[in-house]
């Protein structure tokens, strides 16, 4: 009974793993259909708007050394607005 069980397994695995080799379609030379345009690009987002706080930000990371002493960020206003999104930083 368990070579009977362990057989109906190794069959079962091999159906399965010989299921799943092939694309399933016709290429076509050999009368199938030409395959579907690309789609267009998406057209590019719109620079996103800087607020104040993004711009002081990224001038002291620009006019900064990595291997300077830290400076204080305490002077600089943090802005929140409801309506905009984060801004990455380059």
């Amino acid at each position: 009974m368990k070579r009977l069980m362990t057989l109906t397994m190794i069959v079962g695995a091999g159906l399965v793993l010989a299921a799943c080799g092939g694309d399933g379609g016709s290429s076509g030379a050999l009368g199938g259909t030409a395959p579907p345009a690309p789609a267009p690009a998406p057209a590019p987002a719109p620079a996103p708007v800087a607020d104040a706080f993004t711009v002081e930000v990224e001038q002291v990371l620009t006019t900064t050394s990595d291997t300077a002493s830290p400076i204080s960020t305490d002077s600089i206003t943090v802005t929140q607005s409801e309506t905009t999104s984060p801004v990455p930083l380059n």
